[in-house]
């Protein structure tokens, strides 16, 4: 996370902004990557409570509520414009308790890309924000690098 100083403006951001547990970036990778492969690509249900404790997940999308029976609802939609839907999972990022991933996916039917950042504390899933941009079709591309 870059240094901070109070002119700069952090206010886009909705909870902490610095990792800690710099230690367990490695284990947290691998929680966050096991979260996206069981229960947002494979959506499993079932699995959400060996990734959060109870209710106490806050999600900063716009487009969810906070807590784990959101989460299990969202994962029984799978079409409609409000759909996300992750397909493959490209990249995991971290650093501390800060985990990010580059996913494949579709909201509301189109293909995009979906970034999740997700915050570990204590081996569970706490935090997640999201940026999601849809990939234009191929003939449309200025390069030939792709979104990942």
């Amino acid at each position: 996370m870059p240094e901070r100083n109070e002119s700069d403006d952090w206010s886009i951001f909705d909870g902490p902004v610095e990792a800690t547990d710099h230690h367990r970036t490695d284990s947290n990778k691998r929680l966050t990557e096991r979260f996206v492969r069981e229960v947002l690509i494979e959506r499993s249900a079932e699995a959400l409570p060996g990734f959060l404790e109870g209710e106490a997940f806050t999600q900063h999308s716009h487009r969810w509520n906070d807590g784990a029976e959101e989460l299990r609802r969202l994962l029984s939609t799978v079409e409609g414009e409000h759909a996300t839907v992750h397909r493959r999972l490209h990249r995991v990022l971290g650093e501390g308790d800060f985990v990010l991933t580059m996913s494949e996916g579709t909201l509301g039917g189109v293909h995009s890309a979906l970034f999740d950042l997700f915050r570990i504390s204590a081996d569970k899933v706490v935090e997640h924000w999201e940026v999601i941009e849809a990939i234009p079709p191929r003939e449309q591309w200025k390069n030939d690098n792709g979104k990942f």
